[in-house]
Parts: structure tokens; sequence; C-alpha cells
């Protein structure tokens, strides 16, 4: 499966129901979405139709990543005696 394909679907399971710190079943909890333009025009995304909301989300969604100091991502930090590195990745329209 090609890198585009798996960002498609990563994008779509996170805005139907994948979230952060939560072990995902792999079932969706929307069959969709609205979108609110700035000029107040709507769009609406359904899951009947998935390859159109695939491109949408694609086209439209940004990866960004926060402050690395204001909320020290990028650090290492022992818990449990084990060693982590911190790391964090925000989408944007």
């Amino acid at each position: 499966m090609g890198l585009k394909i798996k960002i498609k679907k990563l994008l779509v399971s996170i805005l139907l129901g994948f979230f952060a710190g939560t072990k995902w079943n792999g079932k969706y909890l929307a069959q969709g979405t609205i979108v609110v333009k700035q000029d107040g025009e709507q769009e609406a995304y359904h899951i009947t139709d998935l390859s159109t909301l695939e491109n949408y989300l694609y086209q439209n969604i940004r990866f960004d990543t926060p402050s690395t100091t204001r909320h020290r991502y990028g650090s290492l930090f022992v818990e449990k005696d084990e060693l982590y590195f911190k790391l964090n990745l925000q989408l944007r329209f």
C-alpha cells in the first residue's frame, strides 16, 4: 500500500474515531463530518463516499509541530525506570 493511501486512511481514522491515548478498535464513531468554510458555506462528507472524504482531508490538512520549548516536546524523560522520548504532531486545516 502506498504512503499516500496510508496517510489518507490515517486522516479519516483520526477524524472519525481514532484518539490519542485510547486503544482504537478500528471502528468509526461518526459516519462523516460537516465542514463550515470561512465564508459560511457548508460541505458534508459521508463515509458512503469515502474517496471524496479522503481526498478532501489529504488536500486540506497540514502536519504541524507545536513549540518544543513550551511543551518540552523532543525531550527525554524517565518514568517507572523506562526512558521515553516525548513526541507530538498536530493536524491543521
